[in-house]
């Protein structure tokens, strides 16, 4: 008796979305306030991942600890 394995199922398409529809679904969220689901409360602030160049980082870092609240700082700055 020969056994039968059903074939994977294909995984659905991802929606193709434009990058103006991205951001404006970005635009739109509220960012979360208060407790978050484990851990620390929320500082008011928004995790992101951006790419700086190495020299950049180096510049910031080469001024000691808190770097990263002396980048923010700046931007924070050039956005106002």
């Amino acid at each position: 008796m020969a056994i039968k394995i059903a074939p994977e199922p294909k995984p659905k398409p991802k929606a193709k979305v434009t990058v103006a529809e991205f951001m404006e679904e970005l635009s739109t969220r509220k960012p979360r306030t208060g407790q978050n689901k484990r851990g620390r409360p929320s500082s008011g602030k928004v995790r992101i991942t951006i790419l700086l160049k190495p020299k950049t980082i180096a510049k910031f870092k080469a001024a000691g600890k808190g770097w990263q609240s002396r980048m923010s700082d700046v931007l924070d700055k050039a956005a106002c």
